[in-house]
């Protein structure tokens, strides 16, 4: 599945960004950040923990890696 990361002008001042999927459904949507050069170095990171990151639940039933 493909996707893309859009970055957007938040109300408030600043930039968000979300990552949709090849639907157009956003998948994820982050917080504010107080420049361009800070949401895109944020979006690198994600890109980086996204590939290789595990999946931890703490959802009510479960606590732990999955």
């Amino acid at each position: 599945m493909s996707g893309h990361f859009e970055v957007l002008s938040a109300p408030e001042g600043g930039y968000t960004f979300r990552l949709v999927d090849s639907s157009g459904k956003t998948r994820a949507a982050s917080g504010t950040y107080p420049t361009k050069q800070a949401v895109a170095a944020a979006i690198a990171v994600v890109r980086e923990i996204a590939g290789t990151g595990l999946v931890r639940d703490w959802s009510k039933n479960h606590h732990g890696e999955t």
